[in-house]
């Protein structure tokens, strides 16, 4: 394996080829250790969660909207955003109605409605950022919907 990584690394065309690679690897690694952990109970719960990962297929199809002048690019990314949001909602759909099987009638109530508030604030500063023209927010937001889905399928141990 090393050798083939190293071998990768030679072929590189360039420096931003080795970075995703390394995230690629190293979110491989994360995401397999965190769904060894999940009870096998939950495994249906887990699926749906992972559709979350749409989220980032659903930021790609948004930013090659934003930022192409081919029609086909734009199509493709439609395509992608439109199926990437099926899938996450369906993917919550699917976990709610999953783990509402495991409630009982004494559990005490869930107040889930109040993660809105973080989401909408994150979202809102995401907004502001890029209008104002801060370049980098966009890595920001990719690295927070990544850790927000580890941490979504780690919660699940």
């Amino acid at each position: 394996m090393g050798v083939g990584i190293m071998g990768m690394g030679m072929a590189a065309p360039d420096l931003a080829f080795s970075s995703m690679l390394t995230t690629f690897c190293l979110s491989n690694i994360i995401g397999i250790n965190a769904v060894l952990g999940v009870a096998h109970a939950l495994h249906s719960p887990l699926m749906a969660v992972t559709n979350a990962i749409s989220g980032t297929t659903a930021l790609g199809g948004m930013h090659l909207l934003a930022h192409s002048t081919s029609g086909t690019v734009s199509t493709l990314g439609a395509l992608a955003t439109t199926i990437s949001s099926v899938n996450i909602v369906g993917g919550f759909i699917v976990s709610a109605k999953m783990l509402d099987m495991f409630k009982r009638p004494d559990d005490p109530p869930e107040y889930y409605h109040y993660y809105g508030a973080p989401a909408a604030a994150t979202l809102g500063v995401y907004t502001a950022a890029n209008y104002a023209g801060y370049p980098m927010v966009n890595e920001a937001a990719g690295t927070i919907a990544g850790v927000l889905c580890i941490g979504g399928i780690a919660g699940l141990r």
